[in-house]
């Protein structure tokens, strides 16, 4: 979208938004006003200028006071007033030029795919987290059975059917196959036709396709439709031992509308059952599930009824109880109506303010699904309710509906691990100043090779570690110095920062550990006033076959930033990295310190810049991984850049000291750029190098210097002096170097400062001589 059509869109929707204030709450309003606002805001600077706008014409009228740039209360009050409606009149037709508005193409009619898949919906739209209330139903054979059923099932399946739906009759199999392969692991499955005119008898034949028990009921009135808000004969739920819906969508995809293939490519039912069933969290709880329609009225609870039983303890243990509770690293429980009734004042500050549940990506404002497959925010309907309830006096209501507590496999998030590694010796940390990183290896006396599917660090005393990043070392890497920097540029295998301790994947990516390998933990420990031990320990979950693809973690990296002293929003942007081959990209984490204020990630390709993850409000303590639901490609040639701004004024009450000149460094009061990227190669081979490591990009580089040789037949530093010595005096200067690889900072800094033994500034022969050790070979 060209950048006048989006300045239209922007006015537009302010337009829009003024008709809609009779039938919008005001502050719903002033949000949306907001988030169109920052899309424009390129600085972050919390004004428009001329030049962000680029529409002088507009400007001038939107600029009220004059002052040469527009706040969010002048965008506010100009979509309040007439103003706005006068400017997009004179912008309709006009010929674009002396900074007139192009007009957008007219609106074309929405194209509606004939082809129709699963796709991922709003969980709190859908029915996750609701208590589904018991149900008397009659089975085929005429006998009554009740939806809550027995106490001893794990989990209810409720698998909406039919027996003339198309669609419906393709995943009968595939049903029979899941009821065999879970009813021994406690899981209950009834299958519910609401179709009024199929047939009993082909039922009947339907249900004694099942080996294991089924239970099966005709609900002619769709009564079962109603209760539980079924929208096809291919929909499924699943309820847990609380009676709560924990999944609500498709089977899988491997049928749908215009569509068959041979086996899916997205088991969501299998996904849901397992991971309830081994206490982990479902990644997909919410989909579409195409089929024959039903009419069902959706169910709906009047704000008055709004209690905590019922309701808010199962939309806090979605939302809240995986850090409060004990052992997690909320600040407080959320797991009893007791704790949640003493923080109510808190809970509702932080839900206002938008900062609890903590997630902070700008939303799609053309889509109502969030790209992020672990969004952790609240949907519409649940934040109405939270607030209904609190604003209520917060109800107990009848403590019969209480659900189960939530319980975590020994306290794991990833469920129980495969292989557990901990310190050998507990790590001393002192009660007062700072302490430089401590590397801690473990052996972890691996027999073989292992993909490993789930990784979770566990620090021992959580208060006073920082972060932890964790690294594979060969049997054959001798431990010694380590450079810090360059481990923390380089990516990382395991991870540990405030908010964030696990990394997941689906199935078929994984990442590698070699047998007999050991794990350095780099641990960044951050004394709080109080003496202590820890002792880090890190879980994994092995992958049950070997993956199609193996996950690779890189840095976008500026570490040659000096941030002013009273600067509230300094601009570090790192050197665009180019991709040597097509990429898919999983996920994105950016880590700052005290000062960052917000962080961006851009896709340069052709000429144009994408923005992939916007996050205008960073916050230090929650340092989170934005993981796309699906993998975003990134093709050769493009470019991917980290913007991070800083706040080091005496505005901002986090930052320790305004007055100072701030750079990189690795205690907190120092700062950091760094913008992880999480990745596969498609169609790479197993066990291949990160090709956007530092150390591979130079290698890259030096090979493509050298013909493509490594060696060119003898020492790589012998066969490279030459080219970087441009003067020819015997030396090699830093400047000579990233004169050579401007696309590779790395070169002229991280691996510089390693050949450069001696610490002169520049490197002789005999110091060249060590690149290969260097780059590992």
């Amino acid at each position: 979208m060209g950048r006048k059509s989006f300045v239209v869109l922007f006015l537009t929707g302010l337009l829009a938004m003024v008709v809609g204030l009779v039938l919008v709450q005001r502050v719903h309003a002033q949000q949306e006003i907001e988030k169109r606002f920052e899309q424009l805001d390129e600085n972050r600077d919390e004004t428009l200028t001329p030049d962000e706008l680029r529409q002088g014409a507009i400007f001038k009228l939107l600029d009220t006071d004059g002052d040469g740039k527009i706040t969010k209360e002048e965008a506010t009050r100009a979509a309040l007033s007439g103003r706005l409606r006068n400017v997009l009149g004179r912008a309709r037709g006009a010929n674009g030029g002396n900074g007139d508005i192009v007009p957008a193409e007219p609106a074309k009619p929405l194209d509606v795919p004939l082809r129709q898949g699963p796709k991922r919906l709003v969980p709190g739209e859908h029915g996750i987290g609701r208590f589904v209330p018991d149900f008397e139903f009659v089975d085929l054979d005429g006998v009554a059975q009740r939806l809550h059923g027995d106490s001893k099932t794990q989990l209810t399946i409720v698998a909406f059917t039919s027996t003339s739906c198309p669609i419906s009759k393709k995943y009968l199999p595939t049903l029979v196959e899941i009821g065999r392969d879970y009813s021994s692991r406690s899981v209950r499955l009834l299958l519910v036709n609401c179709i009024a005119t199929d047939k009993l008898d082909e039922m009947k034949a339907a249900a004694a396709r099942f080996t294991s028990g089924v239970e099966y009921t005709f609900d002619k009135e769709s009564r079962f439709a109603t209760h539980l808000s079924a929208t096809s004969t291919t929909d499924v739920f699943v309820l847990d031992q609380s009676h709560t819906i924990v999944y609500h969508g498709a089977i899988d995809d491997q049928y749908g509308f215009g569509y068959s293939i041979d086996s899916p490519r997205y088991t969501y039912l299998r996904d849901a059952l397992d991971a309830a069933l081994d206490q982990r969290t479902i990644l997909v709880s919410a989909t579409a599930a195409p089929g024959c329609l039903l009419e069902a009225k959706p169910v709906s609870t009047a704000v008055t009824d709004v209690t905590y039983h019922h309701q808010i303890s199962r939309l806090l243990q979605r939302h809240c109880v995986e850090c409060h509770r004990d052992g997690g690293v909320g600040p407080f429980p959320l797991d009893s109506y007791e704790d949640a009734v003493a923080h109510a004042p808190m809970i509702r500050d932080v839900v206002d303010r938008g900062i609890m549940p903590p997630w902070f990506a700008t939303k799609d404002p053309h889509s109502t699904t969030s790209p992020w497959i672990n969004d952790r925010s609240l949907s519409a309907s649940e934040k109405q309710q939270l607030l209904a309830w609190l604003d209520n006096q917060t109800p107990a209501g009848d403590p019969a509906l209480t659900p189960a507590s939530r319980s975590f496999a020994g306290g794991w998030l990833i469920g129980k691990p495969d292989a557990v590694f901990e310190f050998s010796n507990p790590v001393k940390v002192k009660a007062t100043g700072t302490m430089p990183y401590q590397n801690v290896v473990v052996d972890t006396h691996l027999e073989q090779d292992q993909w490993v599917q789930a990784i979770e660090v566990r620090p021992g005393d959580p208060s006073v570690v920082h972060h932890v990043l964790v690294f594979v070392q060969t049997a054959e890497e001798e431990d010694g110095p380590r450079d810090d920097a360059d481990d923390e540029r380089s990516g990382y295998w395991g991870i540990y920062v405030p908010g964030n301790s696990t990394l997941v994947y689906p199935e078929g990516y994984a990442k590698r550990i070699p047998k007999g390998a050991r794990l350095r933990f780099q641990m960044h420990y951050t004394p709080n006033g109080t003496a202590t031990e820890d002792r880090t320990r890190i879980g994994l979950v092995f992958a049950k076959e070997e993956p199609k693809h193996e996950v690779f973690v890189s840095g976008l990296v500026n570490a040659g930033f000096e941030i002013p002293p009273h600067d509230n929003n300094y601009q570090v942007t790192s050197r665009p990295v180019t991709l040597p081959l097509d990429i898919e990209v999983l996920a994105f984490l950016p880590h700052m310190h005290l000062r960052g204020k917000a962080a961006r990630f851009d896709l340069i390709a052709d000429g144009e810049t994408r923005t992939m993850l916007d996050i205008p409000r960073y916050d230090f303590n929650w340092q989170l991984l934005y993981r796309y639901a699906e993998p975003v490609s990134v093709k050769t040639g493009n470019q991917l850049r980290f913007t991070a701004w800083y706040d080091n004024s005496k505005e901002n009450p986090a930052n320790p000291n305004p007055n100072a000149y701030v750079k990189w460094g690795p205690q907190t009061d120092d700062e950091m750029h760094l913008g992880y990227v999480e990745f596969i190669v498609p169609g790479a081979k197993l066990g291949d190098p990160n090709p956007l490591s530092p150390r591979n990009r130079v290698r890259g580089a030096i090979r493509n210097a050298l013909g493509g040789s490594s060696s060119a037949g003898g020492n790589m530093g012998d066969a490279l002096f030459p080219q970087l010595d441009a003067d020819s005096d015997g030396h090699i200067t830093r400047k000579e170097v990233k004169a050579k690889y401007p696309n590779n900072p790395a070169a002229s800094t991280t691996i510089f400062d390693r050949l450069d033994m001696d610490q002169d500034g520049q490197l002789s022969p005999q110091e060249l001589r060590k690149l290969p050790e260097i780059l590992g070979r």
